[in-house]
């Protein structure tokens, strides 16, 4: 998964790749119609996904903030973590119920720094 802003000349590629391994849908978490989400950051909870977090916050233009700061300042919480396997996963979760919602998407590898 490749990130682009848009620029005077077009898209501008950001120099950072992530291959995803795999994801399970917002569907597959809710059996019910979820309201729409007026506030979101990133919270991560190891030193593994602090640069994905970082990264994902700064394309986003959202805070990165523990999940204690995020329960009494927004709705829905962007969570970068690491799974049993080491792969980081980015999985959403709804505050204050702390329920994953989904999609969780997670990633086999980063390369950081190439172009296109």
């Amino acid at each position: 998964m490749g990130f682009f802003h848009i620029g005077t000349e077009g898209l501008i590629h950001i120099p950072s790749v992530l291959y995803v391994a795999g994801i399970k849908l917002q569907r597959e978490f809710a059996p019910t119609k979820l309201k729409p989400v007026h506030s979101l950051v990133i919270s991560q909870s190891n030193d593994n996904s602090m640069k994905i977090a970082d990264s994902l916050s700064k394309f986003f233009k959202v805070s990165v903030l523990t999940d204690e700061e995020a329960l009494s300042k927004c709705e829905v919480v962007m969570q970068v973590s690491g799974d049993a396997n080491k792969r980081v996963q980015i999985t959403f979760i709804q505050f204050p119920q702390k329920m994953e919602i989904g999609p969780r998407i997670t990633i086999k590898r980063v390369e950081w720094g190439q172009t296109k």
